[in-house]
């Protein structure tokens, strides 16, 4: 069986050869929270929760990547435009809370049902 294929990250238009990496990277593993297993709080903290305790900006400058970290959302858009207006590879760090972040993806999806008669 052939190995499975990395997926790249998206190209930047007027980026020549440099690529780059969105993401969410959550202290608390947030991605897990939407799943099943979120609901086993007696499993869940240790075995899905676990910080990483990593600075990632400490980490990026290591490896010569400039980053900034962003604590309101009216920063994101902002910082990730002057990410892109610097070029190369940048670092764009926004916490999260992974039981808000959760909650709030919720009222959208209940929204969407809602105005499709679904809900």
């Amino acid at each position: 069986m052939p190995a499975p294929r990395r997926r790249r990250p998206p190209r930047v238009p007027g980026a020549g050869d440099r690529r780059r990496a969105r993401g969410a990277r959550q202290r608390r593993r947030g991605i897990f929270s939407f799943l099943p297993q979120a609901d086993l709080p007696e499993h869940f903290e240790r075995l899905f929760a676990t910080p990483h305790g990593i600075d990632l900006l400490a980490l990026a400058g290591a490896y010569g990547v400039s980053g900034v970290r962003v604590e309101r959302a009216a920063q994101v858009v902002p910082a990730v435009e002057a990410a892109i207006e610097a070029g190369g590879v940048r670092l764009v760090v926004v916490p999260t809370d992974r039981r808000d972040n959760v909650a709030r993806h919720r009222e959208v999806w209940d929204a969407v049902a809602r105005s499709l008669g679904h809900g």
